[in-house]
Formats: structure tokens, sequence, C-alpha cells
């Protein structure tokens, strides 16, 4: 699995790609208990994982809803 998981085009834009918890939990420095304890209020809004990944468009309706992650790579 790629290690990047959000990162900058060439334009220096933020460029969400799929994420799964744990690497969420790793981007905010919280563990993913946590991680999924605050994205439950935001559960209708951002939608079912695909598999065990967040979509791209999830990442950033995530990104508006929790704040930009302090820790992405």
């Amino acid at each position: 699995m790629k290690e990047e998981s959000v990162n900058h085009n060439s334009n220096g834009n933020f460029k969400p790609q799929p994420m799964n918890l744990s690497q969420l939990a790793a981007a905010y420095n919280v563990n993913e208990r946590t991680i999924h304890r605050w994205l439950s209020p935001y559960h209708d809004l951002i939608g079912e994982r695909h598999g065990h990944l967040y979509t791209p468009r999830q990442v950033i309706i995530i990104v508006e809803c929790l704040g930009a992650m302090p820790n992405w790579r």
C-alpha cells in the first residue's frame, strides 16, 4: 500500500488519496478509536467506507469537518 495518503499536486494544492482509518488516525495524530469517535457525528455526511478505505471525496469531507491534518504526508 502506498505510504503517502494525502499529498500536494504539482500546483501545491491539497490532493486527497483513498485512506483507511489507521492512516486518518496517524494524519490527525490520534488512535483509531479516537478518530472513529470524531467521525461518528459526521457519518451521514461522510457515508460508508468502500471496503476499508474512504474515497478521496470522503477524505475531503473529513478534512472539511475536522480541519486540516497536522501530520499528513
